[in-house]
């Protein structure tokens, strides 16, 4: 039994156009930590942000985000919650060692669930939003997060 599905390409140069005003200060001087299972959704991210004024880096497996956190400071860390990534252990690592105390870490996922959201949050995410991102909901979160947290492993 398949199922095909056809969907449209995402761009994330026409999702970023729209905000182009001043909405985008948050992302100015913001480093960010991509860490994605799946190649074209992690450089979708990876895009998107750039063109939102972000510095972005990424990340191929759990143990080199952990790494990547402890040699430099980030403002937000985007982790692939997909079951079989081991994003949840990253996350839950960085908390334990207290190596990025502070650090906003959102779980991306393609179907948000009660279940998955406080699985996300049980391993030391602080959120979760839907992959791949809308640019307003992602600005509009990172917002929200930001200023709820204020990273301690970036020196002020």
């Amino acid at each position: 039994f398949l199922v095909k599905l056809w969907m449209s390409p995402a761009r994330p140069e026409a999702s970023a156009e729209k905000l182009s005003s001043g909405a985008l200060a948050p992302f100015k001087s913001t480093h960010i930590l991509i860490y994605d299972n799946d190649a074209p959704s992690q450089q979708f991210c990876k895009t998107m942000l750039e063109r939102l004024g972000a510095t972005v880096h990424l990340a191929s497996t759990g143990p080199e985000c952990v790494s990547a956190c402890g040699l430099r400071p980030y403002d937000l860390f985007l982790a692939d919650a997909a079951s079989e990534s081991d994003a949840f252990r990253a996350a839950h690592d960085l908390r334990r060692l207290g190596i990025a105390n502070g650090l906003p870490i959102v779980g991306l996922v393609t179907s948000i669930t009660p279940e998955l959201r406080q699985k996300c949050v049980a391993a030391g995410m602080d959120e979760c939003i839907g992959k791949p991102p809308d640019t307003e909901a992602l600005v509009s979160l990172c917002t929200v997060i930001s200023k709820k947290s204020k990273p301690k492993n970036r020196q002020t």
